[in-house]
C-alpha cells in the first residue's frame, strides 16, 4: 500500500480528523467495523450512485459501497421518473398516429368532392354522410345540401337521408311534406328503412293524411325486408282494418314489391289471413 503521504492529491485517502464521523459499516474485504464515508468518484456507476453510498475501511483503507439511506426514496424516484418517460413515449405515439388518420380521412373527402361536383351521386352521398358523422351542428347545412344533390339523381339511400334531415330539420328548415316526398320515393325503390319509417308517417300523420291501410303496406313490405318493428308495427294495426282492406293492401304490396310472380304464395297468406282475422 502507498503511503498516506504519497497520496495527498486524493483526499479520500487522507486520514479524517478526529471531527469526521466514524460509522459502523462492516468492510466487505476485512469485516472491520469502523469505516468513514468516502467520496463519488466521476467513474462510478449511475446506478451506484443512486442506490448506494461509498466507504473507506478504517482498516484496510479498501473502497466499499452499501445501500444508501434513502435508497428507498430513491427507487420511488427513480420509478416514478421512468413511468413519466413511458406515458410521453406513448402518448407521443398516440397522437403521432391521429393526425395521419385524420390527414387520410381528409384526403378522401376531398376526393370524394371533386367525384361529387362531377355529378356522381354515390360520391356526393358519401360527402353528406361524412358531413353528417362529423357531429357538428354547422355541418348539417354542407350534408344536407349534398344529399339533396346525390337525391336528385336517385340515388336512394340520399333520397332516404336527405328525406330525414327534411323531417328533423337538421341543416334545411324543417318540412314534413318535403320529407314524406322524399322518403315515399326511396320506400317505392325498395329502401326497407324508408319502408318503415313511410309506414310509421301514414299511421302518425306526419307530412300526410292519417291512414292506416297505407300505413299497414308499408310496415308489411318493410317487414318482409327485415325489419322486425315494421312486422310488430303490421300485426298491431291490421286489428284495426277490415278483410277488405287488409286484402287490398296486401295485393298492392305485391305490385309495389314487384312479387307479381309469387302469386301462389300471395293466395296462401291471404287465406291464411282470412282464417286468422274470421276468428278475431
Amino acid at each position: 500500500m502507498k503511503p498516506i503521504s504519497q497520496e495527498s492529491h486524493d483526499s479520500e485517502y487522507l486520514i479524517p480528523s478526529k471531527s469526521a464521523p466514524i460509522l459502523s459499516h462492516a468492510c466487505t474485504r476485512c469485516g472491520h467495523s469502523k469505516a468513514w464515508g468516502s467520496t463519488i468518484r466521476s467513474s462510478d456507476s449511475l446506478f451506484h450512485m443512486l442506490f448506494y453510498k461509498p466507504y473507506r475501511c478504517r482498516a484496510c483503507m479498501s473502497r466499499f459501497w452499501k445501500l444508501h439511506s434513502t435508497f428507498r426514496l430513491n427507487v420511488f424516484i427513480a420509478s416514478i421518473v421512468l413511468l413519466v418517460a413511458v406515458l410521453g413515449i406513448c402518448t407521443k405515439s398516440l397522437f403521432a398516429t391521429k393526425p395521419t388518420e385524420q390527414t387520410l380521412s381528409l384526403v378522401e373527402n376531398d376526393k370524394a368532392k371533386r367525384r361529387a361536383q362531377e355529378g356522381d351521386s354515390d360520391a356526393a352521398l358519401q360527402v353528406g354522410m361524412n358531413y353528417i358523422n362529423n357531429g357538428s351542428i354547422t355541418k348539417r347545412k354542407e350534408a344536407a345540401k349534398w344529399l339533396e344533390q346525390s337525391a336528385k339523381k336517385n340515388n336512394t339511400d340520399a333520397q332516404y337521408y336527405y328525406g330525414l334531415s327534411l323531417l328533423g330539420g337538421q341543416g334545411v328548415i324543417q318540412d314534413y311534406k318535403a320529407g314524406f316526398f322524399w322518403i315515399d320515393k326511396a320506400a317505392r325503390r325498395g329502401h326497407p328503412e324508408a319502408q318503415y319509417s313511410l309506414g310509421k308517417m301514414y299511421r302518425k300523420g306526419t307530412g300526410v293524411e292519417i291512414d292506416r291501410g297505407r300505413a299497414y303496406l308499408w310496415f308489411n313490405l318493410a317487414a318482409a325486408q327485415g325489419i322486425q318493428d315494421a312486422a310488430r308495427n303490421r300485426d298491431s294495426i291490421a286489428n284495426h282494418l277490415s278483410l277488405e282492406e287488409v286484402l287490398a293492401m296486401q295485393e298492392e304490396a305485391y305490385r309495389i314489391g314487384g312479387m307479381a310472380d309469387d302469386a301462389t304464395k300471395f293466395s296462401d297468406s291471404t287465406l291464411e289471413t282470412s282464417q286468422d282475422l274470421s276468428l278475431k
